[in-house]
């Protein structure tokens, strides 16, 4: 993104943080229209002892994440959920 763009972007009340709100949404609704969560579960044996949290809605959290502005430990993930 160019420098004009991202100061007309502010200038508009647009944060940052909003526009990764936006984007998360986004990708949020895109894998719940596809069943993404599910997809995952059906191909990845999970391990309900093991695991207090399927596959799929770890590796969701996982992608969601990476839209957040700040960095979070894969350990801390669940906890988000």
């Amino acid at each position: 993104m160019s420098k004009r763009k991202s100061k007309r972007i502010i200038s508009s009340g647009m944060t940052p943080r909003l526009i990764l709100q936006g984007f998360m949404a986004s990708a949020n609704a895109c894998m719940k229209k596809i069943r993404f969560e599910e997809l995952i579960n059906e191909a990845v044996v999970w391990y309900q002892t093991q695991w207090h949290v399927s596959s799929g809605n770890l590796l969701k959290a996982l992608i969601l994440n990476t839209f957040t502005d700040r960095r979070t430990p894969l350990y801390k993930l669940f906890r988000s959920l």
